[in-house]
């Protein structure tokens, strides 16, 4: 392809996401139409089909995005956990998070399990768990998922109050927690 369909259709890619996070604002995910989003991208529905199977892909399209900004320029470049549970990086998070609002309140609000979660506990918490040998095998699965409730249900909050409460709060909030459920020694 040349620069200049390159060009148009990264324009076209962004205007469609940016569509469907403006519908977000007072939609469901499940009620916004390839119609509704077309017409707001200012595309026809060739040029979204081009890019996406359905909205269903679209959204996915937008977590996974979502997912590798946080982990290319919010999370820190280490294999040290304890730096990944620090104040700081908590309040990178939530700083990530509240820029993006909208696609958190959404996503957040369907959450059983994520890609996030999942990394996170692979990377850092289980070599450390395991390095530190504080927790069985099983004692560390119900421990995790403990914390993970706790975590999250405070990220939820949170998000569901408008994030009204200063994003340092919250942070110091989270270290609290993971200190106390995950001890450093």
């Amino acid at each position: 392809m040349n620069t200049a369909n390159n060009t148009r259709s990264a324009a076209s890619k962004k205007s469609i996401k940016a569509a469907f996070k403006k519908l977000l604002e007072s939609k469901a995910p499940a009620m916004i139409t390839v119609q509704k989003l077309c017409k707001l991208a200012g595309v026809n529905r060739t040029t979204f089909y081009a890019h996406y199977s359905n909205v269903q892909d679209l959204s996915e399209s937008l977590k996974a995005d979502l997912f590798s900004e946080l982990e290319d320029h919010v999370l820190p470049k280490t294999s040290d956990a304890l730096q990944l549970v620090s104040r700081d990086t908590m309040l990178r998070v939530l700083k990530f998070i509240r820029r993006n609002g909208t696609l958190y309140r959404v996503y957040f609000s369907q959450l059983t399990e994520n890609k996030l979660v999942d990394y996170v506990k692979r990377k850092y918490i289980a070599p450390l768990l395991n390095k530190r040998a504080l927790y069985t095998s099983s004692e560390f699965e119900y421990q995790f998922e403990f914390t993970k409730a706790g975590v999250l249900g405070i990220i939820k909050k949170w998000i569901s109050s408008g994030c009204t409460e200063p994003d340092e709060s919250i942070a110091e909030l989270i270290e609290k927690m993971l200190k106390r459920c995950f001890p450093h020694g």
